[in-house]
C-alpha cells in the first residue's frame, strides 16, 4: 500500500507543479493497480477511495470544476479503482489456493513417505501451520479416549501455546470440540469464536480462563478416519493472525485430514509389516489387475491369476516356470508412436537398475491373427535397508479399449477439423488469396479458423480463434464461422457481424469467448475499399509500396462482457496491396528461447510477392524457428489486390 500511496503523492505533486499540462485525474488509476499487485482487498479499496477523492480535488487547484477532463478523470479513476480492487481480489485467491495446494503435496508426502509414527506426527502437524492454521492439534484414540500426540502453534506465544494446550485433556463428546469429531465422526466448523463457546467447551473455570487466554478467532475440527475406523481429531485454530474459517477452509481442512489420517494409518503399519506377507498375497491374487514381481536377477518369483491371463498362460505356475524368452514371443511388440522396444526401457528393468521408471504404453500385435492391444506397464522398487533394489513390483494394465477410443476421438477430430474449414478458397474476381491451418500439437479439435467467401458487393475475409479444444471448441467455432457468413451474405458490415457474433455467444449459458478479424472487400468505383474489425485478434498487416503496417483498432474480445464495442475503419487497397489476417497462434509460435514474435512476422512477411509467397515464408520460417510440439492453432490468410486487365 505503501508504493501506491507513494505513487499518488508523486502525481498530486506533478499536477501541482504543472496544472494543465498533464492529464492527471485519470492517471490517478494507477496507484490502486500498483496497490492491488502487492497488497490484499482492503489496502487497495483504501488506496482507490483516496485517488478518487483527490481526482475530484484535482478540480479545486487546477481551476476547472465541471470541465470535461475533469469529469472523465473521475470516472476513469472510479472504474479503474473498482477494477483494482477486483485484481487484488483474484491476486489473493489465487495465492491463497497455491499455498493450499502446496500444504496438500506436503501432507501427501507424509503419506507417501511412511515414516515413523512420531516422525509422522511431528510432520503433519508442522506442515499445517501456519499456512492453515495458527494452532495445530493432533490426538489419537486409544479405545474409548483421546491422547494428544501433537501441538504446534505459530506466532509470539508459540512456546507457552504448546506447553499448555499439550497439557490439556482433549473435550469429550459431549462437548463441541475433538471429542465430539472422533466419536460422532463430524467435522465441526465454529467461524467466530465467542464467549458461549467458552462456557460450552471449558472443563472448569481455570479451563475457560485458558481458552479465553488463547484469544482464538475461529476453529475446526475433524475425524481422521482410515479403513473404516476412526483414529483420532485434527483440531485447527486461528489466533493471532485474525483470520477466520469459512466453509471453503472446512472443505479444505476436511482434505488435508483425510490425507492425514492416511499417514498415521501407515505409520502404524510398518510395525505390523513382518506379519502381513499372506494377506498382502491374498490382497494381490483377487486384484483385477495383471501383478508380477521379478527379483534383481530378472527372474519372475511372484504371479497373480489376472498376470497369467493378460499374458496368456493356462496358470500362474505355468507363467512362473516358463524361460523369459518365451513370454510374449507370439507378440510385436513395439512402442506407442512404433518406434522398436529395447527391454532396457521396461519398468521393472528400470527400477532394479536403480534408474527412474516412468509408465510406459506398448502396442501389441498378435502374429498370427493381426489383433492389435495395447498395455501400460508401471513398475516400483521394494528397496533393501540400504535402499539398493531387491525386486521390482510390476502392475500391467489392460488398457486397449481406452487406447481405441483415443485413436477413434482423433480420428473424429481431424475429421470434425477438418470440416470447420473451407474446403478450398474460392476464385475472387481482382483478387488473388491463399491460406494455411496447423493444428496444435495435442491431437484436439482446435478453435482457430479463416474464411472467405463472396458477399453483396464484394467479398468478405475472416480469421477467428476461438477459446478452448475439444468438441466444445469445435462447436463455438461453428457458431463463430456460419454466424458471420449468414450476417456477411444478408448485407452486414463487418461491425455488425461481429455484433452477431457477439450476441450468440453472450446467449449460451456458458462463458464462450472468440477472437475475430473481419474484412469486407468492395470496389468504390475508383480502386478497392477494405472495411476493417478487429475484436480480440492480433491486427492485420497491410503490405504496400514496400511498406507493411498494421491496419485497424484492437478491440475486445467477442462473447465476454455485454457492453462491448469495436470500431470500424475503412481503408483503401491499391492494386498490388497485401492484407495478412492471422491468428495469435503465429507469433505465439515457441523457440528454443523465445516467441516468434511480431517483428519476425513483419520481417517474413514483408518482401513476400503474392500470398502464395507469403504463406510459404511463413511455413518456412514457422517451421526453422520452432522447438517440440506448439500448443496453440494457426491460422494465417494472405489476399493481394491484383491489377485489372485493362491495366
Amino acid at each position: 500500500m505503501a508504493l501506491g500511496l507513494a505513487a499518488t503523492a508523486l502525481l498530486v505533486l506533478i499536477d501541482l507543479v504543472y496544472g494543465d499540462l498533464v492529464i492527471f485525474a485519470g492517471a490517478l488509476a494507477l496507484p490502486a493497480f500498483v496497490t492491488a499487485l502487492r497488497a490484499g482487498v482492503g489496502a487497495t479499496a483504501l488506496t482507490a477511495a483516496i485517488t478518487l477523492v483527490l481526482s475530484v480535488l484535482s478540480g479545486v487547484w487546477n481551476d476547472n470544476f465541471g470541465a470535461v477532463g475533469h469529469d472523465v478523470g473521475i470516472t476513469i479513476t472510479a472504474g479503474g479503482g473498482c477494477l483494482a480492487v477486483l485484481l487484488a481480489h483474484t491476486r489473493t485467491r489465487a495465492e491463497s489456493v497455491a499455498e493450499r495446494t502446496r500444504l496438500l503435496v506436503l501432507v501427501g508426502d507424509v503419506v507417501d513417505e511412511a515414516l515413523p509414527a512420531s516422525e509422522t506426527v511431528e510432520r503433519l502437524a508442522s506442515s499445517l501451520v501456519p499456512g492453515l492454521a495458527d494452532i495445530c492439534i493432533l490426538d489419537v484414540a486409544e479405545g474409548d479416549r483421546l491422547t494428544r500426540v501433537a501441538v504446534r502453534a505459530h506466532g509470539p506465544r508459540r512456546e507457552d501455546l504448546e506447553r499448555l494446550l499439550s497439557a490439556r485433556p482433549p473435550t469429550g463428546p459431549t462437548k463441541p470440540g475433538a471429542g465430539r469429531a472422533a466419536r460422532l465422526g463430524e467435522k465441526q466448523l465454529i467461524g467466530r469464536i465467542s464467549e458461549e463457546y467458552y462456557s460450552a467447551a471449558g472443563h472448569d473455570a481455570r479451563d475457560r480462563e485458558l481458552l479465553r487466554w488463547i484469544d482464538a478467532r475461529s476453529a475446526m475440527f475433524f475425524p481422521l478416519r482410515a479403513r473404516g475406523r476412526t483414529i483420532g481429531a485434527l483440531t485447527l485454530i486461528t489466533a493471532d493472525s485474525g483470520r477466520r474459517y469459512d466453509e471453503v477452509d472446512l472443505a479444505f481442512g476436511e482434505a488435508a485430514a483425510e490425507r492425514a489420517a492416511l499417514a498415521l494409518d501407515n505409520a502404524g503399519l510398518a510395525s505390523e509389516l513382518s506379519g502381513a506377507e499372506q494377506r498382502m498375497t491374498a490382497m494381490l491374487s483377487n486384484l483385477a489387475e495383471a501383478v508380477t514381481v521379478q527379483s534383481v536377477s530378472g527372474e519372475l518369483i511372484y504371479a497373480n491369476q489376472a498376470a497369467a491371463d493378460l499374458l496368456e498362460f493356462n496358470s500362474v505356475e505355468a507363467l512362473l516356470s516358463a524361460a523369459p524368452e518365451s513370454i510374449g514371443a507370439h507378440l510385436e511388440t513395439t512402442l506407442e508412436d512404433g518406434s522398436p522396444l529395447e527391454f532396457d526401457r521396461l519398468p521393472g528393468r528400470r527400477v532394479l537398475a536403480g534408474q527412474p521408471a516412468p509408465p510406459l504404453l506398448l502396442r501389441n500385435r498378435d502374429r498370427s491373427s493381426g489383433a492389435v492391444s495395447w498395455r501400460l506397464t508401471k513398475a516400483s522398487a521394494v528397496n533393501d535397508s540400504a535402499g539398493q533394489p531387491l525386486y521390482a513390483v510390476n502392475v500391467i494394465e489392460d488398457v486397449t479399449e481406452t487406447k481405441e477410443a483415443e485413436l477413434r476421438q482423433a480420428t473424429i477430430a481431424r475429421t470434425l477439423q477438418h470440416g470447420l474449414l473451407p474446403e478450398a478458397l474460392p476464385l475472387m474476381e481482382r483478387w488473388e488469396a491463399a491460406a494455411f491451418y496447423r493444428a496444435g500439437g495435442d491431437g484436439e479439435v482446435g478453435g482457430d479458423f479463416y474464411d472467405a467467401f463472396e458477399a453483396p458487393g464484394g467479398w468478405a475475409v475472416v480469421v477467428g480463434d476461438v477459446a478452448g479444444r475439444g468438441p466444445e471448441a469445435a462447436s463455438l467455432t461453428a457458431l463463430a464461422r456460419y454466424t458471420l457468413r449468414t450476417a456477411f451474405k444478408l448485407g452486414a458490415e463487418p461491425l455488425e457481424a461481429v455484433r452477431l457474433v457477439h450476441s450468440a455467444l453472450l446467449d449460451r449459458s456458458d462463458l464462450s469467448l472468440c477472437a475475430i478479424t473481419a474484412i469486407l472487400l468492395h470496389e468504390n468505383g475508383h480502386g478497392a475499399l477494405a472495411k476493417v474489425v478487429s475484436a480480440g485478434n492480433p491486427l492485420p498487416l497491410l503490405i504496400r509500396d514496400g511498406t507493411i503496417d498494421q491496419l485497424g483498432v484492437f478491440g475486445p474480445f467477442v462473447g465476454g462482457f455485454e457492453e462491448t464495442e469495436w470500431t470500424e475503419i475503412e481503408v483503401e487497397i491499391d492494386d498490388g496491396a497485401q492484407l495478412v489476417l492471422y491468428t495469435d497462434g503465429v507469433i505465439d509460435t515457441r523457440g528454443e528461447h523465445d516467441r516468434f514474435g511480431e517483428q519476425r512476422l513483419a520481417e517474413t512477411v514483408s518482401s513476400a510477392r503474392g500470398p502464395r509467397s507469403v504463406i510459404e515464408a511463413l511455413q518456412t520460417a514457422l517451421r526453422d524457428f520452432e522447438r517440440g510440439d506448439q500448443p496453440d492453432d494457426t491460422a494465417v490468410l494472405a489476399i493481394m489486390r491484383t491489377e485489372s486487365l485493362g491495366g
